[in-house]
Formats: structure tokens, C-alpha cells, sequence
């Protein structure tokens, strides 16, 4: 533990990432999971024009999945995209792909 530490503080928010990152395959599938179990599932539709059916449920899963890193956000107090600014390499690549300010004319 102790040379993992080591190595981890010397990554430092790279490591961050590399854990959080390399976990959401994880948490997804813990989160999808539950509907593997499901044998049946029966629609009562009003047909009042409101999405129902398998379509429903998809999205449903669809908007928990994309809530994953607001997740992260609450339990770890570190915005996601702050943890990627951190990260010189990114920094850079950000940096190329923003264009200048324009300079006001006088």
C-alpha cells in the first residue's frame, strides 16, 4: 500500500483520473445491472402522447448513466473537469484548441 500511495502521489491528479476513468465501466454496469434480472416487464400506456415502453426505460438508464460524473462530483468535492485542467498534458491540448481573445479595435 505504501509503494502504491507513493505511486499515486507521484501521478497525482493523473492517477485521479486513471481511477476515475478506469471505474465507470464499472459503476455503469452496476447501475445496468439491475435490468438484466428483469423477465417481463408490462406497459399500461395512456396514450396521452408521453414516451412509454422499452424506450422509457432506456432513456431512464441513458440520464442515471450520464449523472455518473456529477456522482463522482458530490462524494469526492472535486469537479471532474477541474481534475482534467490539473493535468498538464490536457492543459496543453485545451490550450491549442482554444482560439485567442480577440483584441478589442481602437
Amino acid at each position: 500500500m505504501t509503494v502504491k500511495a507513493a505511486a499515486f502521489h507521484e501521478y497525482n491528479q493523473a492517477a485521479v483520473i486513471d481511477k476515475l476513468l478506469t471505474g465507470m465501466p464499472d459503476v455503469v454496469r452496476a447501475m445496468a445491472e439491475p435490468l438484466s434480472k428483469v423477465d417481463r416487464i408490462t406497459i399500461v400506456s395512456t396514450g396521452d402522447g408521453h414516451a412509454a415502453g422499452a424506450n422509457k426505460i432506456v432513456a431512464d438508464v441513458a440520464q442515471m448513466i450520464a449523472q455518473v460524473p456529477a456522482l463522482f462530483e458530490t462524494l469526492a468535492g472535486v469537479k471532474v473537469g477541474d481534475l482534467f485542467a490539473r493535468v498538464p498534458a490536457i492543459r496543453a491540448a485545451a490550450a491549442q484548441e482554444t482560439p485567442p481573445p480577440e483584441k478589442p479595435q481602437s
